[in-house]
């Protein structure tokens, strides 16, 4: 009887020790499973993520204007804030000219259908595009720098990317008498007659409806 059970015993046992093998490869098939799962989850999740730049809302709010230190108000910065306060609102780019040519931005006779402005706020110029049959964006942004009084109706103006300084470019800016044209040349120092951005004031108040949320 005992010859017949121990052949019974090892075969049982041998059942148990497979048994439990396969259990445990199911086991760890289950757990590789749902790590790979998760690692595919997360990458889709990454894949998915909105990249943000500069260009983009985030990125722009992400990037701000290094803070100036605090200072006694100096006779530039007084002559910066009174110009810029003169210039606040929403230009249109009327045309451009060049000593007595003039034409529209698409160097074409016909005026465009598609405007652009210039929206100039407390802090930084914005470049509004506003195609005919889409709505409006903003393509472009730039920091004021310093202002330097030329004459009496022209004042060279720097202007630069947010959080690039390198970028800084000078422009020369003439304003008329009853403050409805600015006008805006690149290289006027070594042109005497540079090419000249024309506009044309559309609302003077468009900048104090939209002055920058003060942070507490």
């Amino acid at each position: 009887m005992l010859r017949l059970s121990l052949p019974l015993l090892l075969l049982s046992s041998f059942g148990l020790v497979l048994c439990a093998t396969v259990i445990g490869q199911n086991q760890t098939s289950l757990g590789d499973a749902a790590r790979q799962a998760e690692a595919a989850k997360s990458a889709a999740s990454d894949k998915a993520a909105k990249v943000i730049t500069n260009e983009t809302p985030e990125g722009q709010g992400a990037c701000t204007t290094p803070a100036q230190p605090t200072k006694d108000v100096t006779p530039e910065d007084a002559l910066r804030r009174a110009f810029l306060r003169r210039i606040a609102g929403r230009w249109n780019f009327a045309y451009v000219r060049k000593g007595d040519q003039r034409w529209w931005p698409d160097h074409g006779s016909a005026q465009p259908k598609n405007q652009i402005y210039y929206l100039f706020g407390p802090t930084e110029l914005s470049i509004e595009s506003r195609p005919e049959f889409n709505p409006p964006s903003i393509t472009g942004r730039f920091v004021y720098g310093s202002v330097r009084k030329v004459s009496a109706d022209l004042f060279d103006v720097a202007l630069y990317k947010p959080c690039e300084p390198a970028t800084q470019e000078i422009k020369r800016f003439k304003l008329s008498t009853n403050g409805k044209t600015l006008e805006i040349a690149a290289d006027a120092e070594g042109n005497p007659e540079p090419t000249i951005q024309v506009l044309e004031l559309v609302d003077a108040n468009w900048s104090k409806r939209h002055k920058p949320a003060t942070k507490h």
